[in-house]
């Protein structure tokens, strides 16, 4: 992850210092401005993975698998407002799954949500639920996906408790 962070902040920008401080002060500035956007790379990867790191997260894509009571078009309704619940946007349905997408905020530029629905056995539904960055490039989400999930997975079985209730 480091790495990979590293290799979007660091070597981009040591290259356009390099480029800069080379046509500013001549081939020493050149390795100057390398050396200041590799150190500033490092740090930033440094900072930046850490705070992902400390959010608990490895990954930006978040899954969650439940397995409920009930039919998938049940789970596919406690679904509808576990997103709704979360101010999701344009959900669709197609066959057995649900997809939607949440507002850009402060800690993404929005997320793409699903929520998939297979019957599992008799009388039980298998319910995968899904979070991923709706910019593809994004290499750090602080823990927004994993939440998403958390969140639906936590409404869609607190509805199907009340559904069972009554």
């Amino acid at each position: 992850m480091m790495w990979k962070l590293f290799r979007s902040t660091g070597v981009p920008f040591g290259i356009a210092m390099a480029l800069y401080f080379g046509w500013v002060y001549g081939a020493f500035g050149a390795a100057i401005g390398l050396a200041s956007g590799l150190l500033f790379g490092l740090i930033t990867a440094a900072v930046l993975g850490g705070l992902h790191k400390a959010a608990g997260n490895t990954n930006v894509n978040a899954a969650h698998n439940l397995d409920l009571l009930g039919t998938p078009g049940a789970a596919l309704e406690a679904g509808r407002h576990a997103l709704k619940e979360l101010a999701a946007r344009h959900i669709t349905v197609s066959a057995n799954t649900l997809t939607a997408r949440t507002r850009p905020s402060i800690r993404s530029w929005g997320e793409l949500l699903s929520i998939e629905a297979a019957a599992a056995s008799e009388g039980t539904s298998r319910v995968a639920v899904r979070s991923s960055p709706r910019f593809r490039a994004t290499l750090v989400d602080y823990g927004k996906n994993q939440a998403n999930v958390d969140a639906l997975a936590t409404s869609i079985l607190k509805r199907q408790a009340t559904q069972g209730a009554a």
